[in-house]
């Protein structure tokens, strides 16, 4: 495994917390990667670490407008977020203040 790229992805109906547990259970750097550019390098895997792909999970699993909280999965986007905020019923929206 030294020197080589190693990246995974979460396919549709897989169980992502078994690749993590397999990865702790070998001592293996896990380092969760989104969608941005890294162009500043905030996802480097050294050594023996797997870059773990968290694109494609980008489910909304819950906004609580009172409390300011949202509960998403690790691959939403700020904007992804918005637009659901935005399209939450009026009495809804007006809670954001």
């Amino acid at each position: 495994m030294r020197g080589q790229r190693r990246w995974c992805f979460r396919s549709r109906g897989s169980r992502s917390w078994q690749t993590i547990r397999c990865l702790a259970r070998n001592n293996v750097q896990i380092v969760p990667r989104g969608s941005g550019t890294g162009l500043a390098g905030g996802c480097v895997g050294f050594e023996n670490g797997v870059i773990v792909c968290t694109v494609r999970m980008n489910r909304i699993l819950g906004i609580d407008l009172a409390n300011r909280v949202a509960h998403v999965e690790a691959g939403v986007l700020n904007t992804q977020l918005s637009e659901a905020v935005a399209a939450l019923p009026e009495e809804r929206v007006s809670l954001r203040a």
